[in-house]
């Protein structure tokens, strides 16, 4: 599960070497209404940025519709803008609808949401408290995240009881959460591990597979063992266990059987040692090595 913390002006002082421990994002208040910033933004984006933290932004909307909307789209713009300069864009933006002075006030969030998706390129959310978004049936919204604020008893803690509602994505659950990093309490929130992976911008991880033990190959050799072959199919006998540049001198048929005395492995064959009638050691060609060279994996009859 993700964590994450949602900081504006009323957050003055966080450590936030301190805080990247804490948590998995930061979602910073980039601004609200028409022309006001958040007066600690340049602040928080220098340090989060600093840390290394993934970071959003949300700008609290006065939603008075008309070409305020607009304006206020632009607001958020131009903080996507200034965390550029100072380092890094943010990864995912969302606007804060809390209040209505409009009067269409789902009309208008979608004209916020597209005007902001098509200027900077960046997907947009929408946060909203459980209770607003079933009054004014922001379901109705196109986003593509949906951050809601649902508390509960808020007490700080999570408890599934008190989740919002209405479709969520990210569940702030409280405004009393605590971090060492941060002094006061803080509106924490939490979303699945694919939620976090959208709002980052990367996909789940890919567990790296192990790389396996190298084959070692094991060299041809000879070693004495007794034993009865039966051979299935036709094989070749030779005085030398070659496949290839040694005369063959002989064959067993198949339900032909012989009392082996040697096994032999020698350039990717198994061989076994008997004594012909004529009083000379031969060797049967009893199968197909393994690829290591450890085993007889092709059997070319039956052992006893």
């Amino acid at each position: 599960m993700g964590k994450i913390v949602d900081i504006s002006k009323y957050q003055a002082k966080v450590d936030y070497k301190k805080l990247k421990s804490e948590v998995d994002y930061v979602i910073l208040r980039s601004s609200y209404g028409t022309q006001k910033f958040d007066e600690w933004l340049d602040t928080h984006l220098k340090g989060v940025i600093g840390a290394g933290i993934p970071f959003g932004l949300y700008h609290y909307a006065l939603m008075e519709g008309g070409q305020d909307t607009i304006n206020e789209a632009n607001m958020l713009i131009k903080a996507v803008e200034k965390a550029k300069k100072i380092g890094k864009a943010p990864t995912y933006v969302f606007v804060d609808v809390e209040e209505k002075r409009c009067s269409d006030i789902v009309n208008e969030t979608n004209r916020f949401i597209s005007e902001v998706q098509n200027k900077t390129g960046i997907k947009c959310g929408l946060y909203s408290g459980d209770a607003f978004v079933k009054q004014h049936n922001l379901l109705k919204v196109n986003t593509p995240l949906r951050w809601t604020a649902r508390y509960g008893q808020n007490d700080g803690k999570v408890n599934t009881k008190y989740q919002p509602t209405t479709q969520f994505h990210i569940w702030q659950y409280t405004s009393k959460g605590k971090l060492s990093s941060i002094s006061g309490n803080l509106d924490l929130n939490t979303c699945s591990t694919a939620v976090l992976n959208q709002l980052t911008g990367s996909n789940a991880p890919t567990p790296t597979p192990k790389p396996k033990p190298a084959t070692m190959k094991k060299p041809d050799r000879q070693y004495a063992e007794k034993g009865v072959f039966t051979a299935r199919t036709t094989v070749a006998v030779k005085y030398k266990p070659l496949p290839t540049g040694e005369k063959q001198v002989a064959e067993l048929t198949p339900g032909e059987k012989v009392h082996y005395n040697r096994v032999a492995f020698s350039k990717g064959y198994v061989w076994v040692q008997y004594r012909r009638s004529n009083g000379r050691d031969a060797w049967a060609c009893a199968g197909k090595a393994s690829a290591d060279n450890s085993k007889n994996a092709d059997k070319y009859g039956t052992f006893k």
